[in-house]
C-alpha cells in the first residue's frame, strides 16, 4: 500500500474530462479530473493544488480553472532547448501566484539559432514517436503486410498514414512525418514500410539500408517488450535511485 501512495503521488496527472481513469502513459498513477480537483480542495479546505513531475515547454502551466499548477524546474529536460524552467512565488493572503521562468543552458547552447533549437526539439520528439510506434509494432505490421497485396514491401503513403492513425490515435500530420520516420520511393512515393520500425531515422547514416535494422528478430522482442513498459521502469528505477546519481546496483537492475 505504501508503494502504491508513492505512485499515485508522484505519477497521477490531470485531464481535462471529468472522472478518473489509469495513467496508460506512464504506466502508474491514475488521471484525475476537474471534479476530482474540486472534491479534494473543498475536503481539505485549500484553494489550489501545486504538483510537479511533469515537463511543460514553458515551465508551468495551470489546469482545471487555475486550481491545479503545474511547476517544472528542470530546463532542457529533453535536449538542450527544449523547455525552459520556472519556479513560483506566492504573496498576499490570497496566495497569489508568481511565475519566474529560466534556462540554464550553457554559454555555447545560448549561441544556437533558433533553427538549431527547433531541430532539438524535433530529434527528441521524433524518438519519442518512434516509442509510440514500436510499441504497437505487432499490429501495424500485420495491417501494413494486409495492405501489400502484391508482397512488394511497398504501400502508399495514404495506406501508411492512415493504418499509423488508426492504431496510435495520436492525430499527427503523418504524411508531413513520412519522410523523418520511413524511407519513401523517389519516383514512386510509395512507402517501403518495414522501414517504419527500423531505429535509425532515414538518411541518418548507419552504413547503408540495413544500418537501422536489428541483428536478430529475439532482440527485436526484447526490445520491444522493454518500450513497452518503459513509463513502468522508469518510474521503478527512480524509486530504487535513492540518492538520484543515475546508478543502481545489477541486482536492483534485474529485480526491476
Amino acid at each position: 500500500m505504501e508503494w502504491k501512495q508513492v505512485f499515485d503521488l508522484l505519477w497521477s496527472d490531470p485531464q481535462p474530462a471529468d472522472g478518473c481513469i489509469p495513467n496508460s502513459l506512464r504506466g502508474a498513477g491514475t488521471y484525475f479530473g476537474p471534479d476530482v480537483t474540486d472534491k479534494f480542495l473543498a475536503k481539505h479546505h485549500l484553494s489550489y493544488i501545486v504538483r510537479s513531475h511533469e515537463c511543460k515547454p514553458g515551465g508551468y502551466e495551470l489546469t482545471h480553472a487555475g486550481k491545479v499548477v503545474t511547476i517544472f524546474s528542470a530546463s532542457n529536460y529533453y535536449e538542450l532547448g527544449s523547455n525552459t524552467g520556472a519556479y513560483v512565488t506566492v504573496s498576499g493572503p490570497q496566495l497569489a501566484p508568481r511565475f519566474v521562468q529560466f534556462s540554464t543552458a550553457m554559454p555555447n547552447t545560448k549561441r544556437l539559432t533558433f533553427r538549431q533549437r527547433v531541430g532539438l526539439v524535433e530529434s527528441s520528439a521524433l524518438r519519442e514517436l518512434r516509442t509510440q510506434l514500436v510499441m504497437h509494432k505487432e499490429a501495424l505490421v500485420e495491417d501494413l503486410r494486409r495492405l501489400d497485396t502484391d508482397n512488394s514491401g511497398y504501400v502508399t503513403l495514404s495506406q501508411w498514414s492512415q493504418a499509423l492513425e488508426a492504431r496510435t490515435n495520436l492525430n499527427l500530420p503523418w504524411r508531413m512525418l513520412s519522410h523523418k520516420l520511413v524511407t519513401v520511393h523517389p519516383s514512386t512515393g510509395k512507402v517501403e514500410w518495414q522501414t517504419t520500425f527500423q531505429d535509425q531515422l532515414p538518411g541518418s547514416g548507419g552504413g547503408g539500408s540495413g544500418g537501422g535494422k536489428r541483428s536478430s528478430s529475439e532482440t527485436g522482442t526484447v526490445a520491444e517488450t522493454l518500450y513497452r513498459n518503459k513509463s513502468s521502469l522508469e518510474a521503478i528505477f527512480r524509486i530504487i535511485d535513492k540518492d538520484n546519481s543515475g546508478y543502481i546496483s545489477l541486482e536492483e537492475f534485474s529485480e526491476a
